[in-house]
C-alpha cells in the first residue's frame, strides 16, 4: 500500500518527512504542493481514499468552521476529489451544523461524531458517488461499547417519549448531543426524555451499554435553597446543568455547595413539572 502527503507548507513537510522516517513509513511520499494544484498535476489514478484535513484559520488567522470559508475550498474540489477516489473523508470542526453540512455535501453517506473527554472534538465526513443511504456514528473514544448508529431519516420518522424522574438518570456523551439521536435513543433503550431541551433521559433499570453516564435519582427537588441544602446535610456535590431558567454561575454562588463526589446535583426542567433538581449518585 502506498500513500501520499500533500502539504503546502515546506516546514511542515519537512518535519512530516523526518518523522516518517524514524517510524519506518518507507510507503509514504511526501509532496510540497497544495491541493488544487495537486489534483491537477499529480497522477492519482486507483486512490482508495482521499483524506483532507482543511485548515480552520482565516488569512487573519481567525478560527473559522463554515465549509464555505475553508481552505482549500472543499465545496469547489470534491467533485475532482471524487473523480480521482472512490472515497472522499473530510475532517471537519464540531461546531460545524450536521444538517447544513449534508445538504452541502450531499454525496456523504456517513459521518462519524468524535467525541474525547467530555467534548466533542471532531466531525468526519464520509463521501462516495456510489453510496447515497446516510448514517451517522456517535463515537465515544476510549470507550467502544459506546458506539451509537443512527440514520437521520428514521430519526424523524420516530416519535418522542417524554415522561417524569423515574429510578435512574442517562446523561448522554458529547457525540450523541451533538448528532441528537434523541428519539432513536428512546426507542432503543426504552427510556424517556425529561423535556424536549433537556437532552437527559430517564428509565426504571439501569442500562449497562447506554451511550453516557448513569446515575441513581435519589430525590426529585423544587428549585429550592433550604429544601436543596437540607438534601444533601452538609456534604460535597457536583453541580450539573441541562436547560435551566437560572444561571449556573448565580445558582452555585446562592448555594455555596463545595464541589466533590459522589452525589451529582441535576438541575434541568421537565415538560410537566418545570425546573426540577435531581439528587443523584453516579454509578
Amino acid at each position: 500500500m502506498s500513500v501520499i502527503f500533500c502539504e503546502p507548507d515546506p516546514l511542515r513537510c519537512e518535519a512530516a518527512r523526518k518523522n516518517f522516517a524514524i517510524l519506518g513509513l518507507r510507503n509514504i511520499e511526501v509532496v510540497c504542493n497544495d491541493a488544487e494544484s495537486m489534483l491537477q498535476h499529480k497522477s492519482l489514478e486507483g486512490i482508495d481514499l482521499i483524506y483532507l484535513d482543511p485548515s480552520r484559520r482565516s488569512e487573519g488567522g481567525n478560527k473559522v468552521f463554515r465549509l464555505k470559508d475553508l481552505r482549500p475550498d472543499v465545496l469547489s474540489l470534491k467533485e475532482a476529489l471524487l473523480a480521482q477516489s472512490k472515497e472522499v473523508m473530510i475532517k471537519l470542526a464540531p461546531m460545524l451544523d450536521i444538517s447544513e453540512g449534508l445538504k452541502q455535501l450531499p454525496e456523504t453517506y456517513r459521518v462519524d461524531i468524535i467525541a474525547w473527554r467530555g467534548e466533542c472534538r471532531e466531525l468526519l465526513f464520509h463521501l462516495s458517488k456510489t453510496k447515497n443511504t446516510v448514517e451517522i456514528f456517535c463515537i465515544n473514544a476510549g470507550h467502544p461499547e459506546h458506539v451509537f448508529r443512527f440514520s437521520p431519516n428514521e430519526e424523524s420518522s420516530l416519535s418522542l417519549t417524554i415522561g417524569e424522574p423515574e429510578k435512574y438518570l442517562f446523561e448522554p456523551n458529547a457525540s450523541i448531543r451533538k448528532g441528537g439521536p434523541w428519539r432513536s435513543i428512546c426507542e432503543k433503550f426504552g427510556v424517556s426524555m425529561l423535556h424536549p431541551n433537556s437532552h437527559l433521559f430517564t428509565g426504571s433499570m439501569p442500562l449497562e451499554n447506554f451511550p453516557g453516564r448513569v446515575f441513581i435519582i435519589h430525590e426529585v427537588m423544587p428549585y429550592k435553597k433550604e429544601t436543596i441544602l437540607a438534601a444533601l446535610k452538609g456534604n460535597p456535590a457536583q453541580l450539573v446543568f441541562y436547560n435551566f431558567p437560572v444561571d449556573a454561575h448565580e445558582v452555585t454562588k446562592s448555594l455555596g455547595i463545595k464541589s466533590g463526589e459522589p452525589r451529582y446535583l441535576f438541575f434541568t426542567q421537565t415538560a410537566a413539572r418545570g425546573p426540577i433538581v435531581l439528587l443523584t449518585t453516579h454509578l
